[in-house]
């Protein structure tokens, strides 16, 4: 009874625990460096602050040798197949240029994780609580702002050509009216019922 009260307590406590996974990546240029940590050595300081923080390691990812200027990498790719699975909740990296050197890049990934909501941790630390966290917020929002603006002026720039050509570009038809595809095209055409009570 003993060992399945212990057993079930076990079971309890770990399904607290936030599954993460660590990320590791090593450069080509800087194989030599002694400011490029080896993967085992961001492996290592990551399970530490794993452990620190109470969580529960489910897998590691290194890309080793691989610049941080490439868009895609085998590792990396497997990660987010895995986390689009819902394997783990969160990721460890050991800072914040192993996701990628590349501004553009670094940025599409984080997108790519957040859209999954997959939580950072940078040396240890939620990423929203970092410097790096505090920059990618302001970068990503001035992102969104700009992206929607962009959808207001295609959409208003694509109904002013339409209107130019001769299109109709309502979505409703005034009362009386309705609107119906005939080879493709939008045409108005008279709403028998209604237009009775027009007439009246």
């Amino acid at each position: 009874v003993s060992r399945m009260l212990n057993l079930e307590t076990y079971k309890n406590n770990n399904m607290e625990k936030l599954p993460v996974a660590i990320y590791a990546r090593r450069s080509p240029t800087s194989e030599h460096s002694i400011e490029n940590e080896t993967i085992e050595d961001q492996v290592e300081k990551n399970k530490k602050f794993i452990e620190r923080n109470g969580h529960i390691l489910i897998d590691i990812y290194s890309d080793d040798l691989y610049s941080g200027h490439v868009e895609r990498t085998p590792e990396f790719d497997r990660l987010l197949e895995d986390a689009e699975m819902g394997k783990f909740k969160a990721i460890y990296i050991r800072e914040f240029g192993r996701i990628a050197r590349d501004e553009p890049v670094r940025l599409s990934r984080v997108k790519l994780l957040r859209d999954l909501n997959i939580e950072l941790f940078i040396n240890g630390e939620p990423l929203d609580k970092t410097s790096e966290g505090e920059m990618i917020n302001g970068v990503m929002g001035n992102f969104r702002q700009w992206e929607a603006a962009e959808i207001v002026k295609r959409t208003t720039n694509g109904r002013w050509r339409g209107a130019r050509a001769g299109k109709i570009m309502a979505s409703k038809a005034r009362f009386g009216y309705k609107l119906e595809w005939i080879d493709k095209v939008k045409t108005v055409l008279i709403d028998e019922a209604e237009s009775k009570l027009v007439l009246r």
